[in-house]
C-alpha cells in the first residue's frame, strides 16, 4: 500500500513538472517573439501594400493629390518587393494620374480671371460665379486649394454661344473647321445603297517623337510603340520613311485591333532622341443606307456577338447603365432603330466638352459621360457603345486622328454591328463639332446629325478598332494612356516613360487625287516596206 502511494506521488510530481516546464517554455516563446526583431510576414506585406494603395485611391478621390502620390509611391515600393508587376503598374498609373491631375487643374482664381480678361471682350470678374453655378466652368479642390481646369476658356465657349461670340476669332475658326465636313454631310443623296464606300482621299502624314533622354536610364534601349493606320475596308497605309532607319524592327502591324510601328533605340545620352515617321494613308467615305426591315438576326453563340456585347473595363454594364439604355429604347425591338434612339439621346443630353483624362482613366469612360452628362467625342463613343451592349447590340469604340490640316487632333467614334449590313459608324462628337458653326441653318444642322449616324467622312485615320487593345510586342510596364493608342507608348529599362519626358506632333497634308490612268493604246503597225 505504501509503495502504491509512493508511485502515485511520483507520477503526480512528474506531471506537475511537465506542466510547469511547458508553461515556462510557452512563456519564453511568446516573450521572445514579442521582443526580438522580426521580418515582415508575407501576408502582412500584401495587406499593407493593398492598404496603402486603397488609401491613395481615397485621397486621390478627395483631391488630396500630394498625399495620394506619397501613398502610391509607398504602395509601389511594397508591390516591387513582392514582385507583383500588375499591382506595381497600377501604383505607377496612380502616380502618373496625380501628376497629370495637378497639371490639368493648375489655374488659381487670379490666373483664370487674367485669362478671361485677356480673351473675352468686356469680361467682368462677377461673371465667373454665375458660370460656375451653371457648371460652365470646371473646378476642383486640389490639396485644399480651388483650382480651375486649364481648358476652361474653350469649354466655356463650347457651352455658351454668347461668350463664344466675345472671343476673337473663335466662331470663324469653328466655321472654317466645319467647312471641311459639310461637303460630305450636306451632299445630295446619290441613292447608291450598294456603294457603301466612296470619295477616296489621300493624306501624307508626318509624326515626330522627341524624347528627353537625360531622365532615362543610360545606355538602355528605348522601346516605342507608334500609332499606325490599321487596315480596314476604308483605309490602308503605306510606310514611306522612318528616321533613324535602323530603329524599326519589323514591318508595321496593320492587321487586327490596333496599328503599330514598333521601334527600338539605345539611349546614348547624346541629347534628345528624335524619331520621324512618315506614311501615306488612303481613306474613303462611309455611306451606308440602312433599311430596318432588312436587318437580320444575331447569333448569340457567335464569337463576334460574345466579344462585342460583353461587359469590360470602361464599358461596364452596371445597373444605372442598363436602366438608362432601357429608358432610351423603350419598347423598340429593332436593333437599328434602338441604335438610332441611343445616338439621338447622346446628341441631346451629352454636352461636348474637353475633359481631364486622369479623372476618366481612374474610373470609367462610359460612366463618366453618363454621370457628368458631358464629354468629348471619345467619351461619347464609349457611352454609345456601352448603351448598345446593354441592349444586346454588338458595338465597339474606334479611335485615331482627325486629318484636317491645321486642326489635327485625336478623335474617337463608335461602330455597331447589324446582320446583313456589317459594322455601322456613328460619330455624335463630330456631329456636335460641325454644328458649332454659326453659318449653318437649323435644317443644315439636322442634316449633319442625320449624316453621322451610319455615315462617316474620310478626313480621319483609324489606329484602333476597339478599346484597350494589347500592344505587340507586349509592353510589360503600365501604359501612359490605357484607353487607346493615340500617341506613342514608350518604355526604357523596363519602366514606362512618362509623357512629361516626350513631345509628339502629327501633321497631315491632303494630296490631290492622282490623275486617272489612261488605258494603253495599241501601237500602230510598222509601215510596209
Amino acid at each position: 500500500m505504501a509503495k502504491t502511494q509512493s508511485s502515485i506521488k511520483t507520477v503526480i510530481f512528474l506531471l506537475l513538472l511537465t506542466l510547469l516546464g511547458g508553461s515556462l517554455g510557452f512563456g519564453a516563446f511568446f516573450y521572445l517573439k514579442s521582443t526580438r526583431p522580426t521580418s515582415p510576414n508575407f501576408d502582412d506585406a500584401f495587406s499593407l501594400a493593398d492598404q496603402r494603395y486603397k488609401e491613395a485611391r481615397d485621397l486621390e478621390t478627395d483631391g488630396e493629390i500630394t498625399l495620394a502620390r506619397l501613398k502610391y509611391t509607398q504602395a509601389r515600393e511594397l508591390f516591387e518587393r513582392q514582385g507583383n508587376q500588375t499591382k506595381l503598374n497600377l501604383a505607377n498609373e496612380g502616380i502618373a494620374r496625380t501628376i497629370a491631375l495637378a497639371r490639368d487643374y493648375s489655374l488659381d482664381g487670379n490666373a483664370l480671371n487674367n485669362l478671361f480678361n485677356e480673351k473675352i471682350a468686356g469680361y467682368r470678374s462677377n461673371e465667373l460665379p454665375n458660370w460656375e453655378i451653371k457648371g460652365q466652368v470646371d473646378f476642383r479642390f486640389i490639396d485644399g486649394q480651388k483650382r480651375y481646369f486649364i481648358q476652361s476658356l474653350e469649354n466655356l465657349a463650347l457651352q455658351n454661344p454668347t461668350v463664344a461670340g466675345r472671343i476673337s476669332g473663335w466662331l470663324s475658326q469653328r466655321a472654317a473647321l466645319a467647312g471641311n465636313y459639310t461637303p460630305y454631310a450636306l451632299a445630295p443623296d446619290l441613292g447608291y445603297p450598294l456603294q457603301p464606300y466612296r470619295n477616296p482621299t489621300s493624306f501624307l502624314v508626318r509624326s515626330r517623337l522627341v524624347v528627353e533622354t537625360t531622365k532615362l536610364p543610360a545606355y538602355q534601349v528605348v522601346r516605342s510603340w507608334f500609332p499606325y493606320p490599321v487596315n480596314t475596308p476604308v483605309q490602308s497605309g503605306t510606310l514611306l520613311s522612318l528616321q533613324p532607319l535602323d530603329a524599326i524592327k519589323f514591318p508595321p502591324q496593320v492587321e487586327g485591333e490596333v496599328g503599330i510601328a514598333y521601334t527600338e533605340l539605345k539611349n546614348m545620352l547624346r541629347g534628345p532622341l528624335t524619331i520621324d515617321l512618315e506614311y501615306q494613308v488612303q481613306t474613303r467615305e462611309i455611306n451606308k443606307k440602312i433599311d430596318p426591315q432588312w436587318v437580320g438576326s444575331y447569333d448569340p453563340a457567335s464569337e463576334l456577338f460574345q466579344r462585342y456585347t460583353r461587359s469590360e473595363a470602361h464599358l461596364e454594364q452596371s445597373d444605372p447603365m442598363k436602366k438608362t439604355a432601357s429608358d432610351i429604347v423603350g419598347d423598340e425591338k429593332n436593333p437599328a432603330l434602338k441604335a438610332r434612339l441611343i445616338y439621338n439621346w447622346i446628341g441631346e443630353n451629352i454636352i461636348l466638352q474637353n475633359v481631364s483624362y486622369p479623372l476618366v482613366t481612374g474610373a470609367s469612360a462610359s460612366h463618366y459621360a453618363l454621370e457628368k452628362h458631358r464629354g468629348d467625342g471619345l467619351l461619347m463613343a464609349y457611352l454609345f457603345t456601352d448603351l448598345c451592349r446593354c441592349q444586346g447590340i454588338p458595338a465597339r469604340v474606334v479611335a485615331g486622328y482627325r486629318l484636317v490640316p491645321g486642326s489635327e487632333a485625336p478623335i474617337g467614334w463608335a461602330e455597331f454591328y447589324l446582320p446583313n449590313y456589317g459594322w455601322i459608324p456613328v460619330d455624335p462628337g463630330t456631329a456636335q463639332t460641325v454644328c458649332l458653326s454659326n453659318t449653318l441653318t437649323s435644317v443644315d444642322k439636322q442634316r449633319v446629325k442625320d449624316y453621322y449616324f451610319s455615315n462617316l467622312d474620310p478626313l480621319r485615320v483609324s489606329f484602333n478598332q476597339t478599346s484597350m487593345a494589347p500592344l505587340t510586342p507586349a509592353k510589360p510596364s503600365e501604359r501612359s494612356f490605357s484607353l487607346m493608342l493615340l500617341t506613342p507608348e514608350l518604355e526604357c529599362g523596363g519602366s514606362n516613360v512618362s509623357v512629361d519626358n516626350l513631345q509628339y506632333t502629327l501633321s497631315a497634308t491632303r494630296q490631290e487625287p492622282a490623275p486617272a490612268v489612261q488605258p494603253a493604246q495599241p501601237s500602230a503597225p510598222p509601215p510596209k516596206p
